[in-house]
C-alpha cells in the first residue's frame, strides 16, 4: 500500500487516542463517495459521484475493473456471487458481471429527470444517499427517486410489477418472507406482497425515510427525520416502540447482533446501543461527527466512520473511530483532516471488513484502510 496519510488533529477536537496507525491510502476514485464500499473477496465495489461503478482489490488498490455508468452513484451496490446490482442518477437499475464489469442489462426506473439537493450549509433538505437493492428468489427489488418501487426479474431485466408511493425512495429494502419492508420520503414505511406488489401495511413514521428498515424478531426496525428510531409489528406494522433522537435525524441503518441493536446517528453524533425488546438505550458515545452508516460490529470492537462540515450549527469533526462493544467506550479515535473549500468531508458510508482491514470510503473519494484491532 502507498505510505501512510499524514493527518492532524481537528481544531478543538478530541486529541487522536493511542494505538491506531493512520489510514492507509487503498486508492482515489473519480468525484465524491456518499455510498459505503461493499467487500467480497478481497474486491470492494463503490460507485462515485463521478459516474462510475469501482472494483478494487483491497490488497494493492489495483482495479479489477470500471465500469462508466454516465451519472451519480450515490446508493450502495448489491454484489451476489456472478453479478453487482446497483442504480444510478441516470434512471438506471444496472446488473453487471461480477468478474469482469461487463454490463449484463439495465432496467429504465423512470426518475432520470428528479433532482437533488447535495448537503449545503442552508438549504436543509439533503438528497444525498441512494437506494440499494435487494434480491430474494430471483426478484430484484429497488426503489427509484419518483417514488416507484420495482420488483424486477434478475435473470432478463424485466419488470415484475411498481408500486407508487409519493415521496422519493433513497433507502434499500427488507425482505420479510412473503413481504418486502421499505420505507419513503412520503414519511411512510410500507409491507409489500412481494408476488403481486400490494400493499399489506403502511404506517407514518412523521418524517422522511432515508435508512433501510431491518427485520429482527418479528419487528421492523427503521429510523426518519422525524428523530425517532421506530419498531413496527412486522405482520401488521402497528408500532411496538418508538426511541427518540433528540431532534437528529436517524438516517443510519440499523444492525442487530446477539440481541442488541447498533445504529449511528446525525446531528446527535453519537453511536448507539439498544434493547430491541422495548427501545430503551444501553449506551451512547459521541463520535464528534455525523455517523450516518451502519456500524461495523465483531465479536467485541464496534467500527463507526464520521463526517465532518463546516459552516453548520454544530461542530461536527471528521474521524475514525473503534468503540468497545460492551460498554461504549472510545478504544481508539482517527481524525481525518478539514478539507479547505469543502462543505463536508471524511466518511459519509458504512464501513466494510476485508480480512483483518477495515475499509472505508472519504466524501473526498478515497478508500482507506484501517487495521482491524
Amino acid at each position: 500500500m502507498p505510505a501512510p496519510l499524514v493527518v492532524a488533529v481537528a481544531p478543538g477536537s478530541p486529541a487522536a487516542l493511542a494505538g491506531l496507525t493512520p489510514g492507509d491510502e487503498v486508492t482515489r476514485l473519480n468525484g465524491q463517495v456518499y455510498a459505503s464500499p461493499v467487500v467480497a473477496d478481497g474486491i470492494a465495489y463503490v460507485g462515485t459521484t463521478g459516474g462510475v461503478m469501482n472494483a478494487v482489490r483491497v490488497a494493492d488498490g489495483s482495479f479489477a475493473w470500471a465500469f462508466r455508468a454516465g451519472r451519480a452513484i450515490h446508493g450502495d451496490a448489491l454484489v451476489t456471487a456472478d453479478a453487482v446490482y446497483f442504480a444510478c442518477d441516470n434512471g438506471y437499475l444496472f446488473k453487471l458481471d461480477r468478474a469482469t464489469g461487463k454490463e449484463l442489462w439495465r432496467y429504465d426506473l423512470g426518475d432520470a429527470r428528479v433532482d437533488r439537493v447535495l448537503p449545503h450549509p442552508n438549504v436543509f433538505d439533503w438528497d444525498w444517499q441512494g437506494p440499494k437493492p435487494a434480491i430474494a428468489d430471483g426478484v430484484v427489488y429497488v426503489g427509484a427517486g419518483d417514488g416507484g418501487f420495482h420488483a424486477v426479474d434478475a435473470a432478463t431485466g424485466a419488470r415484475r410489477w411498481r408500486f407508487e408511493t409519493r415521496g422519493r425512495i433513497r433507502n434499500g429494502a427488507a425482505i420479510d418472507g412473503a413481504r418486502v419492508v421499505f420505507g419513503s420520503a412520503d414519511h411512510f414505511v410500507y409491507a409489500l406482497d412481494r408476488v403481486t406488489g400490494s400493499e399489506v401495511w403502511k404506517q407514518d413514521t412523521r418524517g422522511e425515510v432515508d435508512a433501510t428498515p431491518v427485520v429482527h424478531d418479528g419487528k421492523v426496525l427503521v429510523g426518519s427525520r422525524g428523530a425517532s428510531l421506530w419498531a413496527f409489528d412486522a405482520a401488521t406494522g402497528e408500532p411496538s416502540w418508538r426511541t427518540y433522537f433528540w431532534g437528529s435525524w436517524v438516517e443510519s441503518t440499523p444492525v442487530v447482533v446477539d440481541g442488541v441493536i447498533y445504529i449511528g446517528a446525525s446531528d446527535l453524533r453519537r453511536a448507539s446501543a439498544i434493547d430491541p425488546a422495548d427501545g430503551r438505550v444501553l449506551w451512547r458515545t459521541d463520535v464528534y461527527g455525523w455517523n450516518w452508516g451502519t456500524p461495523l460490529v465483531t465479536a467485541d470492537r464496534i467500527y463507526v466512520g464520521a463526517a465532518g462540515g463546516s459552516p453548520y450549527f454544530l461542530a461536527h469533526v471528521a474521524s475514525f473511530n473503534v468503540l468497545d462493544r460492551a460498554s461504549g467506550r472510545l478504544i481508539r479515535r482517527f481524525p481525518l483532516p478539514e478539507v479547505t473549500g469543502a462543505h463536508q468531508w471524511g466518511i459519509a458510508g458504512s464501513p466494510a471488513l476485508a480480512g483483518d482491514l477495515v475499509i472505508v470510503s472519504t466524501i473526498e473519494g478515497a478508500l482507506l484502510a484501517f487495521p482491524a484491532n
